[in-house]
């Protein structure tokens, strides 16, 4: 599993939007050209995905590549959920104090 937060945001945005559209791993596989096992790998953050492959799952959701990868905070939590919470828009993970 990658330890890289950007690849988590990026997991957690792709699984949130193929759901919002109702689209199997096979509808987006067939979509963007990348493999459905491709696509469980980078949706369970054990594969880091290049930037072809962003790309090409981009144009599948018909979105500009920059709103893919963004890492801008999200409407729902404003960047910051609460500690001990994730955030089921962005997959970002509230901090706890220290």
């Amino acid at each position: 599993m990658s330890a890289d937060p950007v690849v988590a945001l990026f997991a957690a945005r792709l699984r949130r939007m193929r759901h919002a559209r109702s689209w199997s791993l096979a509808a987006l596989a067939e979509k963007s050209g990348v493999s459905s096992a491709g696509l469980s790998n980078i949706e369970n953050s054990k594969a880091d995905p290049g930037l072809s492959t962003v790309a090409r799952i981009a144009r599948a959701f018909d979105i500009p590549l920059g709103e893919m990868v963004s890492d801008s905070p999200c409407g729902q939590c404003d960047g910051k959920p609460p500690a001990g919470f994730i955030c089921a828009d962005c997959g970002r993970k509230g901090e706890t104090g220290g």
